[in-house]
Formats: C-alpha cells, sequence, structure tokens
C-alpha cells in the first residue's frame, strides 16, 4: 500500500470539524470492527461523529469500543467527511444519493478490500488482495504512527476473524496470520471475539442455516453442492449473516464438492 495516502487520508479527518462514517447494509464483522476503531483517529469527544448502518447491530454494546454511536437513521447528511468503509460499492451504503450529490466542499474517503465498483470517493483507499478492510486500517495505524491500545487491537482481529472465517478462507495470507498474532500480543481477546461473532448467533440465524441444509443438494456428476434461499429465508433480522458465510459449512462437505448459493435476497 501507498503510505501517502494513509498520511493524506489521516490529514482529512484531523481537519474535519464532522465526520459520518459509513459501513454496508447488513453490516457483517469486518465492516461493523472497522468502524468501531475510527473514533481513535480523531478527538471523538469533539466531533459530531455518529456511524451509520441500516439495520440493527445484533452485538452486545460492551463488545467494542463506540458500539453506541451506530444510528439506523440520519436526521441530516451535514457533515464535512463522510468515510466509507467495507462497502463494495456505493449503493451498498444506501446513500448513495447524498453521497453523489454531495454539497461542494463535501468529502468522501473510501476504505476498502473488495475490487472496484465504480468511482465516488474523494479518496479511495483500496487492497484487494487483503482479508480484510480491518487489515487494511491496521496499515492506516502503523503508517500514521497511532498507538496500538487493547481496543483497537480487538477491533482489527474482530473485523480479520469475521471476514476469513476464522482463518479458513483462502483470502488469510502471512501477512494476515502475522497481524492477528500481533494484536494477540496487543491485548485482543480471542475468547471474547469467539463467543459474540461465531458463537453468537439469533434464533433467526440458525434457522436460517437450517434453511440452508435443508435446502442442500450435491450434483455427484458435476462435483458440486448447492442450496437455495429466497428472501423469506434471510429476513433483514438476520444481519450478521451473508450467503457467502454458508460456503464455509459446505467445504467441510465429504469429496469436497465445489460450493454453490443462490440467494433470493437483493445485495447479500
Amino acid at each position: 500500500m501507498d503510505n501517502s495516502l494513509f498520511t493524506k487520508a489521516y490529514n482529512l479527518i484531523k481537519a474535519a470539524d464532522s465526520i459520518l462514517v459509513v459501513t454496508h447494509d447488513n453490516p457483517d464483522g469486518d465492516g461493523i470492527a472497522s468502524a468501531c476503531l475510527m473514533p481513535k483517529f480523531w478527538n471523538w469527544p469533539e466531533k459530531n461523529s455518529p456511524f451509520t448502518a441500516i439495520n440493527q447491530i445484533n452485538y452486545p454494546s460492551n463488545f467494542l469500543p463506540h458500539l453506541e454511536k451506530f444510528k439506523t437513521g440520519l436526521a441530516d447528511f451535514n457533515y464535512d467527511l463522510v468515510i466509507a468503509l467495507d462497502c463494495g460499492h456505493v449503493e451498498r451504503t444506501k446513500l448513495e444519493k447524498e453521497i453523489l450529490n454531495r454539497r461542494p466542499g463535501q468529502l468522501v474517503i473510501e476504505i476498502d478490500h473488495h475490487p472496484k465498483v465504480k468511482d465516488y470517493a474523494d479518496l479511495e483507499i483500496r487492497d484487494s488482495a487483503a482479508a480484510a478492510t480491518a487489515e487494511i486500517l491496521y496499515y492506516f495505524i502503523k503508517a500514521n504512527k497511532i498507538t496500538m491500545n487493547k481496543n483497537l487491537a480487538n477491533c482489527v482481529l474482530t473485523g480479520i476473524m469475521t471476514d476469513t472465517g476464522n482463518f479458513l478462507y483462502p483470502s488469510t495470507s502471512p501477512q494476515t496470520i502475522n497481524i492477528a498474532s500481533e494484536m494477540l500480543a496487543k491485548g485482543a481477546r480471542l475468547p471474547q471475539i469467539m463467543e459474540n461473532t461465531w458463537r453468537n448467533k439469533s434464533v433467526a440465524s440458525m434457522k436460517a442455516w437450517g434453511k440452508a441444509m435443508s435446502n442442500l443438494e450435491i450434483n455427484k456428476k458435476y462435483n458440486f453442492a448447492f442450496t437455495v434461499l429466497t428472501a423469506a429465508d434471510l429476513p433483514p433480522e438476520v444481519s450478521e449473516e451473508r450467503p457467502g458465510r454458508y460456503v464455509r459449512l459446505f467445504k467441510q462437505l465429504g469429496q469436497s464438492p465445489r460450493p454453490v448459493i443462490a440467494s433470493g435476497n437483493p445485495g447479500r
């Protein structure tokens, strides 16, 4: 990554009087944890800096710092700076109209590890080789010489673990493992992360998992497994799941059939 981008972003953050932090709809652990570590980058009690997420956050309030800053609606869009985290594309912010028609002088920073879909930010920090947006923010912290404390370490490790399926996805690199190890040394609480992410499934989420398994079929001729989930199977309250999460489970099937997920819920 180009450290000058991190420096430029940090300067914009420090110069802004009000900051809106945005993550994607149906936010996952990476989007949530990335947002939660952001206030460390400015004097957050002195700045108007809410987070916005369309869906309710299901994590306990004492799990990550600043979870109470998440709002499911905005009274206005009058912020000096908007920071979009882990969104993939502007549509998933659910603020597409506001962002694309922002007033002159209102800036947008995009930080993401997904491939680019369209240009919309004044400053883009993207690394599609990173396992998580939280991994990119780790390099942001290092480049700007920000002190890594326990809360930051917990956020970085949460983002990495949830977006790598606890290090099982191919996106996990040696650098990812090294960063995770460093975060543990800095005080990240692995048992708490596991308890509040992987083991903290809602009843609606478990029902969705059951539906995915119930609909599972295996095509032995072409060696792939598939299931179908409709919009009704993934209601809005199942905000901690995305269809891709089921791939991890299906990869444990015997003879390693290729998993295929078909979802009738747009954007998930």
